[in-house]
Protein backbone atom coordinates (compact mmCIF):
# COMPACT_ATOMS: atom_id res chain seq x y z
CA UNK A 1 0.00 0.00 0.00
CA UNK A 2 1.43 3.43 -0.61
CA UNK A 3 -0.17 6.64 0.71
CA UNK A 4 0.15 9.76 -2.43
CA UNK A 5 -1.42 13.51 -2.21
CA UNK A 6 -3.44 14.45 -5.13
CA UNK A 7 -1.55 17.00 -7.73
CA UNK A 8 -4.61 18.74 -8.27
CA UNK A 9 -6.15 19.02 -4.80
CA UNK A 10 -3.53 17.62 -2.23
CA UNK A 11 -6.30 14.83 -0.60
CA UNK A 12 -4.60 12.13 0.61
CA UNK A 13 -4.88 8.85 -0.99
CA UNK A 14 -4.12 4.67 -0.54
CA UNK A 15 -3.69 2.51 -3.18
CA UNK A 16 -3.14 -0.98 -3.21
CA UNK A 17 -0.57 -3.58 -5.72
CA UNK A 18 -1.29 -7.27 -5.01
CA UNK A 19 0.96 -9.83 -7.11
CA UNK A 20 -1.09 -10.92 -10.65
CA UNK A 21 0.68 -14.17 -11.53
CA UNK A 22 4.72 -13.86 -11.47
CA UNK A 23 4.10 -10.03 -11.40
CA UNK A 24 2.35 -7.26 -9.55
CA UNK A 25 -0.93 -5.97 -10.68
CA UNK A 26 -1.78 -2.61 -11.70
CA UNK A 27 -2.11 -0.09 -8.58
CA UNK A 28 -5.65 0.23 -7.28
CA UNK A 29 -7.44 2.64 -4.91
CA UNK A 30 -8.08 1.26 -1.48
CA UNK A 31 -8.66 4.77 0.10
CA UNK A 32 -11.10 6.92 -0.21
CA UNK A 33 -14.06 4.05 -1.12
CA UNK A 34 -15.87 5.43 -3.97
CA UNK A 35 -19.29 5.81 -2.73
CA UNK A 36 -22.49 3.38 -4.08
CA UNK A 37 -23.42 4.92 -7.42
CA UNK A 38 -27.10 5.57 -7.33
CA UNK A 39 -29.04 4.76 -10.28
CA UNK A 40 -32.03 6.21 -11.75
CA UNK A 41 -34.92 4.73 -10.75
CA UNK A 42 -36.21 4.58 -14.48
CA UNK A 43 -33.93 1.43 -14.88
CA UNK A 44 -35.56 -1.75 -14.34
CA UNK A 45 -34.61 -3.34 -10.70
CA UNK A 46 -33.28 -6.53 -12.21
CA UNK A 47 -30.86 -4.48 -14.24
CA UNK A 48 -30.09 -2.05 -12.00
CA UNK A 49 -29.20 -5.19 -9.41
CA UNK A 50 -26.90 -6.74 -12.07
CA UNK A 51 -25.01 -3.45 -11.69
CA UNK A 52 -25.19 -3.00 -8.17
CA UNK A 53 -23.70 -6.22 -7.93
CA UNK A 54 -20.98 -5.45 -9.96
CA UNK A 55 -20.23 -2.02 -7.82
CA UNK A 56 -20.24 -4.77 -4.45
CA UNK A 57 -17.72 -7.38 -6.80
CA UNK A 58 -15.38 -4.43 -7.25
CA UNK A 59 -15.57 -2.88 -4.01
CA UNK A 60 -14.53 -6.41 -2.65
CA UNK A 61 -11.58 -6.30 -5.72
CA UNK A 62 -13.27 -9.05 -7.37
CA UNK A 63 -12.34 -7.90 -10.84
CA UNK A 64 -13.47 -10.89 -13.10
CA UNK A 65 -17.11 -11.22 -10.83
CA UNK A 66 -17.52 -7.23 -11.41
CA UNK A 67 -17.24 -8.32 -15.44
CA UNK A 68 -19.12 -10.90 -15.75
CA UNK A 69 -22.37 -9.08 -13.57
CA UNK A 70 -22.18 -5.88 -15.80
CA UNK A 71 -22.31 -8.26 -19.26
CA UNK A 72 -25.52 -9.37 -17.63
CA UNK A 73 -26.86 -6.34 -17.10
CA UNK A 74 -26.37 -5.76 -21.03
CA UNK A 75 -28.25 -9.45 -21.72
CA UNK A 76 -31.15 -8.21 -18.99
CA UNK A 77 -31.17 -5.22 -21.17
CA UNK A 78 -31.61 -7.06 -24.58
CA UNK A 79 -34.43 -9.47 -22.62
CA UNK A 80 -36.38 -6.32 -21.68
CA UNK A 81 -36.12 -4.97 -25.08
CA UNK A 82 -37.62 -8.33 -26.49
CA UNK A 83 -34.49 -9.63 -27.13
CA UNK A 84 -33.84 -13.65 -26.44
CA UNK A 85 -30.33 -15.26 -25.90
CA UNK A 86 -28.90 -18.51 -25.76
CA UNK A 87 -26.53 -20.26 -27.41
CA UNK A 88 -28.37 -19.69 -30.99
CA UNK A 89 -28.50 -15.84 -30.11
CA UNK A 90 -25.32 -14.87 -28.45
CA UNK A 91 -25.00 -11.50 -27.29
CA UNK A 92 -23.05 -10.21 -29.45
CA UNK A 93 -26.40 -11.08 -31.92
CA UNK A 94 -29.03 -9.79 -29.42
CA UNK A 95 -26.71 -6.16 -29.44
CA UNK A 96 -27.25 -6.14 -33.22
CA UNK A 97 -31.00 -7.20 -33.08
CA UNK A 98 -31.32 -4.44 -30.20
CA UNK A 99 -29.91 -1.53 -32.65
CA UNK A 100 -31.67 -3.18 -35.74
CA UNK A 101 -34.76 -2.74 -33.55
CA UNK A 102 -33.83 1.14 -32.71
CA UNK A 103 -33.49 0.82 -29.09
CA UNK A 104 -29.95 1.53 -28.98
CA UNK A 105 -28.27 3.76 -32.15
CA UNK A 106 -24.84 2.84 -33.72
CA UNK A 107 -23.07 4.74 -31.29
CA UNK A 108 -24.12 2.96 -28.21
CA UNK A 109 -24.33 -0.64 -30.29
CA UNK A 110 -20.51 0.12 -31.11
CA UNK A 111 -19.83 1.19 -27.26
CA UNK A 112 -21.95 -2.16 -26.05
CA UNK A 113 -19.83 -4.55 -28.66
CA UNK A 114 -16.63 -3.63 -27.15
CA UNK A 115 -17.77 -3.97 -23.83
CA UNK A 116 -19.00 -6.96 -24.58
CA UNK A 117 -16.14 -8.42 -26.27
CA UNK A 118 -13.98 -6.72 -22.80
CA UNK A 119 -16.07 -8.76 -20.35
CA UNK A 120 -16.42 -11.99 -22.15
CA UNK A 121 -12.37 -11.67 -20.22
CA UNK A 122 -14.58 -12.18 -17.14
CA UNK A 123 -16.36 -14.88 -18.23
CA UNK A 124 -14.24 -16.96 -20.23
CA UNK A 125 -10.54 -17.50 -20.09
CA UNK A 126 -8.53 -15.84 -22.76
CA UNK A 127 -4.99 -14.97 -20.86
CA UNK A 128 -5.77 -11.73 -20.22
CA UNK A 129 -5.83 -9.64 -16.96
CA UNK A 130 -9.56 -8.09 -16.01
CA UNK A 131 -8.14 -5.17 -14.44
CA UNK A 132 -10.68 -3.28 -12.03
CA UNK A 133 -10.20 0.45 -13.46
CA UNK A 134 -11.41 -1.30 -17.07
CA UNK A 135 -14.41 -2.75 -14.74
CA UNK A 136 -14.93 0.84 -13.58
CA UNK A 137 -14.90 2.30 -16.79
CA UNK A 138 -17.21 -0.66 -18.58
CA UNK A 139 -19.67 -0.32 -15.62
CA UNK A 140 -19.72 4.10 -16.14
CA UNK A 141 -20.40 3.10 -19.98
CA UNK A 142 -22.73 0.59 -19.49
CA UNK A 143 -24.53 2.93 -17.43
CA UNK A 144 -24.58 5.56 -20.10
CA UNK A 145 -25.87 3.08 -22.03
CA UNK A 146 -28.98 2.34 -19.72
CA UNK A 147 -29.48 6.19 -19.14
CA UNK A 148 -29.87 6.49 -23.17
CA UNK A 149 -32.55 3.71 -23.25
CA UNK A 150 -34.17 4.12 -20.06
CA UNK A 151 -33.92 7.55 -18.10
CA UNK A 152 -33.81 10.04 -20.92
CA UNK A 153 -36.70 8.61 -22.68
CA UNK A 154 -38.46 8.86 -19.02
CA UNK A 155 -37.21 12.14 -18.39
CA UNK A 156 -38.40 13.36 -21.57
CA UNK A 157 -41.72 12.06 -20.85
CA UNK A 158 -41.49 13.82 -17.59
CA UNK A 159 -41.03 17.07 -19.01
CA UNK A 160 -43.64 16.60 -21.87
CA UNK A 161 -46.29 16.64 -19.09
CA UNK A 162 -44.59 19.56 -17.41
CA UNK A 163 -45.29 21.48 -20.66
CA UNK A 164 -48.64 20.35 -21.35
CA UNK A 165 -49.38 21.49 -17.77
CA UNK A 166 -47.69 24.88 -18.65
CA UNK A 167 -49.16 25.58 -21.64
CA UNK A 168 -53.02 24.32 -20.33
CA UNK A 169 -52.26 27.59 -17.43
CA UNK A 170 -51.58 29.83 -19.66
CA UNK A 171 -54.33 32.59 -20.75
CA UNK A 172 -55.65 31.74 -24.39
CA UNK A 173 -53.47 33.84 -26.96
CA UNK A 174 -50.51 33.73 -24.96
CA UNK A 175 -47.52 31.18 -25.25
CA UNK A 176 -48.54 29.93 -28.54
CA UNK A 177 -44.89 29.55 -29.76
CA UNK A 178 -45.34 31.35 -32.76
CA UNK A 179 -44.32 35.14 -31.27
CA UNK A 180 -41.31 36.67 -33.10
CA UNK A 181 -40.50 38.90 -30.07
Amino acid sequence: MTLFLCPECDAPFLTMQVPDGSRWGDPELAWPKEENRRLHPAIPVDIRGQLEEAEEHLRAGWSKAAAVAVRRGLEAVCRRNGVSGGKKNPLAAQLRELRDLGVIDGRLWEWADHLRDFLNGGAHYDGHAIKGQDVRDALTLAEAILDRVYVFPAQEAELDAKYAQFKARLPKGQGGGTSQS
